[in-house]
């Protein structure tokens, strides 16, 4: 990113759409593959929300300023000056009178995964949760164990050879799945 931060100020992502349906959702999606948001996920950047529309079905849009390192002045001013111009933070889904929300069903919780491996893994995720303070219930203990490979495996496409004061997150490379 060295050299985009050289040539420009901030950086605009796309918007993802409208959310899927809660029953939808796949915690494993954000560690499977890259995806709009992965830049500023592993670079540090600082970050700004905020909206940009709604889509078909009436359900807001956002966007995001990625700006560079320690950047947060100028995405800061970006982001009100887009609000100047736009009216979209105004703005609110319509609402149907009288309507109740439909029910929510929570997704299911990951299988529990089994073996050697995952014995190991198991041990690797208790202790490093133990050591950051986490008392995790079963259900989040499950979740954990199923992004861990992923996020292990990022780790170790990290260079151990950066200097000490570069920030990890700057000199992570991305692989394609």
């Amino acid at each position: 990113m060295e050299p985009l931060y050289q040539r420009f100020d901030a950086f605009v992502t796309i918007s993802s759409g409208e959310a899927p349906e809660f029953r939808a959702h796949d915690s494993r999606a954000f560690w499977r593959r890259a995806n709009h948001f992965t830049a500023a996920n592993v670079t540090g950047q600082p970050v700004l929300a905020l909206p940009s529309g709604f889509g078909p079905s009436g359900l807001p849009l956002g966007m995001q300023l990625l700006g560079r390192p320690f950047g947060e002045a100028v995405i800061l001013r970006i982001g009100h000056a887009y609000q100047r111009a736009t009216e979209w933070h105004l703005r609110h889904p319509a609402l149907v009178p009288h309507a109740t929300a439909p029910p929510v069903e929570e997704p299911e919780t990951l299988t529990e995964p089994h073996g050697e491996a995952v014995a190991a893994l198991r041990a690797e995720c208790t202790t490093a949760a133990g050591r950051a303070g986490l008392d995790l219930d079963a259900r989040m203990l499950a979740q954990l164990l199923d992004g861990a490979p992923y996020a292990l495996a990022m780790a170790d496409r990290m260079p151990r050879d950066h200097n000490y004061a570069e920030a990890p997150a700057n000199v992570l490379t991305l692989q394609s799945p």
